[in-house]
């Protein structure tokens, strides 16, 4: 019967741990060169037009854009700027400048602070996941109108951006004496993740003072 010397075995231990960690070091190279690839295929994604230029379905159309930035807003089109003095300003533009304004304020569209005012625009270009989210500027300033189950439901998943513009809207109507009602006003704050000395009527406290210190 062979006999195997204790070299051989010794050897062929070596051997076979050898191949192990060559396979360990190929499966190491693969998923670099799989997590390179993702990260590049991300940076792709996030580099590309929200809204392709093909997709146009009517050049001349006019669609409205409404800021709802409780301030000045500066949108552009890539090739010139175009000014939103205050909450609620409207500008009409034709479908593509539209198109284009939107691929250069993309943050500023995913954060609410403007508005396509174009259903059909909305549904063409694939928008109606994010504007499911967004509240619209008759929300905006009439939200505490709403049953308190749909205020809870609109304000929770509006971005952070909209539930600051809500509560400063909010803030300068009760300031100028507006009854609103303070369940309602309870369900925003909390919708808002407002902490206890950050809610919006201990903020019209804190408005009043600065403006009637400003006064004397």
């Amino acid at each position: 019967m062979p006999t195997t010397s204790k070299t051989n075995i010794e050897e062929n231990n070596l051997t076979v741990s050898t191949a192990k960690n060559s396979d360990k070091e190929v499966i190491s190279q693969l998923n670099n060169k799989i997590e390179q690839l993702e990260q590049t295929v991300k940076a792709l994604i996030n580099t590309q037009p929200i809204l392709d230029k093909n997709s146009l379905s009517n050049k001349n159309a006019r669609i409205s854009v409404t800021s709802l930035y409780d301030g000045e807003l500066n949108l552009t089109d890539g090739k010139m700027t175009y000014t939103f003095p205050s909450f609620g300003t409207v500008k009409q533009f034709s479908e593509d400048k539209v198109r284009d304004i939107i691929n250069m304020n993309d943050s500023f569209l995913r954060s609410g602070k403007f508005y396509v005012n174009s259903q059909e625009f909305i549904e063409n270009y694939g928008l109606e996941d994010l504007y499911q989210n967004l509240l619209v500027e008759n929300v905006l300033k009439n939200v505490t109108e709403y049953e308190e189950s749909e205020i809870e439901n609109m304000v929770k998943r509006a971005p952070v951006e909209q539930q600051e513009v809500l509560c400063n809207i909010l803030i300068e109507k009760i300031y100028n004496g507006e009854d609103i009602d303070s369940n309602k006003l309870h369900i925003v704050d909390v919708a808002c993740g407002n902490k206890a000395d950050q809610t919006i009527l201990s903020r019209v406290e804190a408005v009043r003072k600065v403006r009637d210190n400003s006064d004397e």
